[in-house]
């Protein structure tokens, strides 16, 4: 069945220097939006830049600040989350990147969520290293705060030996009261079960560019959650990425990204909707082009192609097919 969604989303992200060195970013958004129309079944698939705004009304999507601190360290403040290398400098950008919202960067960086900061440093000219502390909830109210509610502890260390070849390591710890929500993968991995979860997430990329025309990439992420009073689960999900920049002209871009969203590979001491684990393997397939109309005009088309959608070869495949229109002023 072919389902015909037209919606409109629009973001505007505005930035500012005070002192040249730092960068101050402020975001906007609006629109009616979904991330998929199958989110009742999977939340593969699901694009990386709609908006869903009550009554299409303005909201304040992005606020951070980041300013250096000597040489080599700056410090990055944020209400709406981290700042994670994705170690892929062509797909994680919103504006002519990935059009979904796994092929854009490893899912377990969406682990780390709104109020928080992070310390950036340059160890060496080649390698750098994050630490980073983000709260979701803070409720004087309920008794919740900075340190006291759902978080995200993280460390992430980046190796950059030449200008062709990025490599990355990330740890996350997390506590949630509830789950352990990346919104990608099948369902099964959410680990929803209304129960605290701590998650302890690693990630490993890899960035190469052989060649002005031509990179490839990749990442493993894998996930050790433990359901407080139940048990453990395993997570995982990986990628291989192709980039060809400047493909048909200057600034154009055709990329493509195969791998599997988060699968919920096992479960000890419980189950989540009657199963210890998700019954088969899907594939994410994605493919991209995104070309310059002019100097401040680019659009990209792209297809997602979800095979066995939720890890479940009973569902029919799902194709999710959007174009993205991006203005810069």
């Amino acid at each position: 069945m072919m389902r015909l969604l037209f919606q409109e989303s629009i973001e505007l992200t505005l930035e500012a220097s005070l002192t040249g060195e730092d960068s101050l970013e402020v975001g906007l958004e609006s629109g009616n939006a979904i991330d998929s129309p199958t989110d009742a079944l999977t939340l593969e698939g699901r694009l990386g830049f709609p908006a869903d705004t009550e009554d299409d009304r303005v909201e304040l999507n992005e606020l951070s600040y980041e300013f250096p601190v000597g040489d080599r360290a700056s410090i990055y403040i944020s209400t709406t989350g981290d700042d994670l290398d994705d170690f892929n400098p062509l797909l994680g950008n919103n504006s002519n990147g990935a059009i979904s919202e796994f092929g854009s960067e490893n899912p377990i960086h969406s682990l780390g969520e709104d109020v928080g900061l992070q310390i950036n440093y340059d160890l060496t000219d080649e390698l750098s290293a994050s630490l980073g502390y983000f709260s979701d909830e803070t409720d004087p109210e309920s008794g919740t705060g900075f340190f006291s509610g759902n978080y995200s502890a993280f460390a992430q260390l980046g190796f950059e030996p030449t200008d062709t070849v990025l490599l990355g390591l990330t740890y996350i710890h997390t506590y949630n009261d509830s789950s352990l929500e990346t919104d990608t993968g099948s369902l099964r991995s959410q680990i929803e079960v209304e129960r605290p979860v701590i998650g302890d997430s690693y990630g490993i990329s890899a960035f190469f560019a052989p060649s002005s025309g031509v990179a490839l990439g990749g990442w493993v992420g894998w996930t050790n959650a433990t359901v407080l009073g139940l048990g453990d689960a395993d997570v995982w999900n990986y990628a291989l990425t192709l980039t060809l920049p400047d493909l048909g002209g200057e600034d154009h871009l055709l990329g493509v990204v195969i791998g599997q969203e988060p699968r919920l590979t096992g479960t000890s001491g419980f189950m989540i909707d009657d199963r210890r684990s998700d019954p088969d393997r899907s594939l994410h397939i994605e493919a991209f082009y995104s070309y310059p109309v002019s100097d401040h005009i680019a659009v990209t088309p792209g297809l997602i192609w979800i095979t066995a959608p939720n890890h479940d070869r009973n569902n029919p495949d799902i194709f999710v097919f959007a174009v993205r229109t991006t203005f810069r002023f």
